[in-house]
């Protein structure tokens, strides 16, 4: 299996930069360096003057009016402006003639620390408000566990995605995934609320599970009073993150908690047998290697015939709705996504599996400067798009 080589130099950068490879770090140390793409990660020359440019302009800018400012043709704009919106840094709205004007989002949020952070962190200081229009109030859901809601610009009930964040169970925070939600937000139409859910060790499994339960009765409960249509909710995590939402979804619906619509796995880890052929394959890929899986179930201590922590040994996996789920070639868990489909299939459940060649564990994170990360935030748009009734945002 052969990496992609833009791949391949992020993830040089991400090990010099002390990023990945949990085993053989202490917690506080992974925690410290993190994966944050915003460390890594380099805006072209233009998309960083776009958005300076709709940072320091007092009104919303159209396409046409960023090209002149810039002297730039129109298409060049317009591209431009979509690797903002695609990572997670502008959003838009459409007005009656269908001219699209511009705005910046960054949420407020962000305490950025290193490289790319710098920069956005001048930048939001730079903002005339403190929060973008897109992202909302942490909502508290118990103690410990929390919900950030990021809307996009609609009238009336909007649906509404569960986002759970991965992290090895060890690390990752809402904070690390504002931008990729904000993103898929835009993109997508359907409002993103993302769980802060407690961390191992010091909250043992499977306390993560049952803070993730307790945010979507929440977000059942209280969506209504934020104009949010749970009639139409989807729940969706990637890696560790993607094992919680799968058992969430399938727990909810053994427990009749709530009616979940649609279910999206980015990377997702399975099987805490480890049995799956693609973690000899890729024993040695980078950032997530197989004895980074090996740690991480070692460090979730799980017993070991607990389908929570191996959901795709679950006896309810029939429960499941339509599922969507993104694999990495490169990457040991690949096939824990894959056999998770085809057990779906098994069981008459409507799935749909999108393998991405040539990347990592993680690589959505990283768009635009990633093709492949763009293209699955797109197609991960589409699939709430379809499964919860919203029209297109871009």
């Amino acid at each position: 299996m052969a990496l992609d080589p833009q791949a391949a130099d992020l993830c040089e950068r991400i090990a010099r930069s002390g990023g990945g490879r949990f085993a053989g770090r202490t917690v506080a140390e992974i925690r410290h360096s993190g994966l944050d793409p915003s460390q890594m990660w380099s805006l072209e020359e233009d998309v960083l003057a776009a958005l300076t440019t709709l940072i320091h302009s007092a009104n919303a800018l159209s396409d046409l009016e960023l090209a002149a400012a810039k002297g730039w043709t129109q298409g060049h704009a317009d591209e431009v402006l979509t690797d903002l919106l695609h990572g997670g840094f502008a959003r838009f709205r459409a007005l009656a003639d269908g001219t699209k004007v511009w705005q910046a989002s960054l949420s407020g949020h962000r305490h950025p620390h290193t490289g790319m952070s710098d920069v956005l962190k001048r930048l939001e200081e730079e903002l005339p408000h403190t929060e973008s229009a897109v992202a909302g109030p942490d909502h508290e859901v118990a103690a410990g566990v929390s919900l950030r809601l990021y809307r996009p610009e609609h009238i009336g009930p909007v649906p509404v995605a569960m986002f759970i964040h991965g992290g090895a169970f060890v690390s990752g925070s809402v904070q690390m995934y504002d931008a990729f939600c904000h993103a898929i937000a835009e993109m997508s139409g359907v409002a993103i609320a993302s769980v802060e859910y407690r961390l191992i060790p010091e909250h043992p499994f499977p306390t993560q599970l049952e803070d993730c339960l307790a945010a979507l009765q929440w977000l059942l409960e209280h969506g209504p009073e934020l104009d949010l249509a749970t009639d139409r909710v989807a729940i969706m995590g990637d890696s560790a993150g993607g094992s919680l939402a799968a058992a969430t979804v399938m727990q909810a619906h053994a427990s009749q908690l709530g009616t979940v619509s649609s279910l999206v796995l980015l990377y997702p880890v399975l099987d805490a047998t480890m049995t799956s052929p693609s973690i000899m394959e890729n024993s040695d890929a980078p950032l997530f290697s197989a004895t980074c899986v090996q740690w991480m179930y070692n460090t979730l201590d799980a017993p070991p015939d607990d389908w929570r922590a191996s959901p795709l040994q679950s006896p309810h996996v029939k429960l499941c709705p339509p599922t969507f789920v993104i694999t990495a070639e490169c990457d040991p868990v690949r096939d824990d996504g894959a056999r998770f489909v085809e057990r779906l299939a098994e069981l008459d459940v409507e799935s749909q599996h999108e393998k991405c060649v040539g990347m990592m564990h993680g690589f959505a994170m990283f768009a635009p400067l990633l093709p492949e990360a763009t293209r699955a935030r797109k197609l991960i748009a589409e699939e709430l798009r379809i499964r919860l009734g919203e029209s297109s945002q871009g």
